[in-house]
């Protein structure tokens, strides 16, 4: 690692630090709620706790969208280049996405403890046939490190977006995405009718998501696919950012 990457990776994985300690305390805590609950109904406690690692992703995702300014505006303050401030950023999200795999594991196997908590991996590939347990385990890892890291990619390519846009866009694409997807979406489909080529290609968009992500190597690779595209635009957003007071 070059001298004027160490210490901006080392600042982002110290910041970085804080938020992942404070999401692991909530997840502690939600665990003693669990087993108190699970002690007061004498083991009767039939609560189910599962999608831990999803929790994990939305987490990573959001601290992705908001990390970007500040770090942004900490570079520009320390004369730290764009690219090196993009590269430091992505090698501290990855590290962490390392390291919370193996956190988001155990919780699992500690909510296990007092709840009906799965795995997402066997879950959702309980039926697969895997070669050997260390496939099987390494398969594993790639799908929780990617689910994590593509997370952390989407949110900041969002950050990096929000950031150059004017406060008009801003406004506007808030509440304009969720308007087209939620309202328009469902006005177009019938506007259009079930036959119609509009209609087809978005059946056709689900219907080949989820046969790949039905395949573990699928899933994976669409996150790899995931984590470099959104990479690639966060990186372009970034080179000719501006610098912004506010």
């Amino acid at each position: 690692m070059s001298t004027r990457l160490t210490p901006s990776f080392k600042v982002h994985f110290k910041g970085t630090a804080k938020s992942v300690i404070v999401f692991y305390i909530v997840m502690l805590a939600l665990f003693v709620i669990d087993l108190i609950l699970n002690i007061i109904f004498v083991g009767n406690n039939n609560s189910e706790f599962s999608g831990i690692e999803m929790i994990a992703s939305i987490f990573f995702l959001v601290f992705g969208i908001s990390c970007f300014k500040p770090n942004l505006k900490m570079a520009f303050a320390n004369c730290v280049s764009r690219r090196t401030e993009f590269i430091s950023t992505m090698l501290s999200a990855a590290t962490y996405s390392f390291i919370m795999v193996f956190l988001n594991a155990g919780m699992v196997l500690l909510f296990s403890m007092t709840s009906n908590s799965e795995f997402a991996f066997n879950q959702m590939y309980s039926d697969y046939a895997f070669a050997n347990g260390f496939i099987k385990f390494l398969t594993w890892f790639l799908y929780e490190f990617l689910s994590l890291f593509s997370s952390f990619a989407l949110g900041y390519f969002i950050g990096a977006l929000y950031y150059r846009m004017n406060k008009g866009l801003k406004i506007a694409v808030s509440a304009g995405v969720p308007t087209i997807l939620l309202i328009g979406m469902p006005i177009a489909i019938g506007f259009f009718g079930p036959d119609s080529i509009f209609v087809k290609a978005i059946v056709a968009c689900m219907d080949f998501l989820i046969k790949t992500v039905a395949n573990p190597y699928g899933a994976i690779l669409l996150a790899l696919s995931s984590v470099a595209i959104f990479m690639v635009l966060a990186f372009l957003l970034i080179r000719k950012a501006p610098i912004k007071e506010q």
